[in-house]
């Protein structure tokens, strides 16, 4: 039993031994004191210098990074305005080829497609309809029939002439 607490003895004594055997130096003087603290306030000086000049970098970086997300941000809604625009033209054009497609099937001059209304073709082949039965020759009325004694009249005087 003694030789263990002997080899006891020996395994706590051997740290003690080999913090003999480092380099650490006593403080003896106020002048060693600050010497020390002050290369260790150099080491935190410099350590702080180099995270306030990442944190300047990064900031930079932030800046850049905003300025252009704010730009592609405004790019973005320019290029939807511009996309609802071309969207509503397309659809103004569509719907302006179906009233030509309509009037044309239905035996109607191009500029009576401003007339037609609707926004499907059944729609707009009723809409045709009713203006094709508007524009159909009616009953002459009294101010054509004037024309046709006029022109008759003319005629007459022109027969005369060639004889």
């Amino acid at each position: 039993m003694a030789e263990i607490a002997e080899n006891t003895e020996n395994k706590a004594l051997e740290p003690l031994k080999n913090e003999e055997n480092t380099d650490f130096k006593p403080i003896t003087s106020q002048e060693q004191l600050n010497k020390i603290i002050q290369e260790r306030l150099s080491r935190e000086k410099k350590k702080s210098e180099e995270v306030t000049n990442q944190i300047s970098a990064l900031s930079k970086q932030l800046e850049d990074l905003t300025g252009k997300y704010q730009k592609t941000e405004q790019e973005s809604k320019d290029l939807a305005e511009k996309y609802k625009k071309l969207q509503t033209e397309n659809e103004m054009y569509a719907k302006n080829a179906l009233k030509q497609k309509v009037a044309g099937e239905n035996n109607l001059p191009l500029n009576a497609v401003e007339f037609l209304q609707g926004d499907t073709d059944e729609e707009l082949a009723q809409s045709a309809a009713k203006l094709r039965s508007l524009l159909s020759p009616q009953q002459p009325i009294a101010q054509n029939n004037t024309q046709d004694v006029e022109n008759n009249g003319l005629q007459e005087l022109l027969s005369a002439l060639t004889k």
